[in-house]
């Protein structure tokens, strides 16, 4: 069972937001944003 995800500025998505993060994810995948958080 998958835990809520949340990003390196400590905001926390749920799991009702589990499409979105989907998305997300490709775009962190493809841009590296995770390692790089843009102010």
């Amino acid at each position: 069972m998958e835990k809520d995800w949340c990003d390196e500025q400590g905001n926390v998505y749920p799991l009702l937001n589990m499409k979105l993060i989907d998305e997300f994810s490709e775009e962190v995948r493809k841009t590296g944003i995770h390692k790089e958080v843009k102010k």
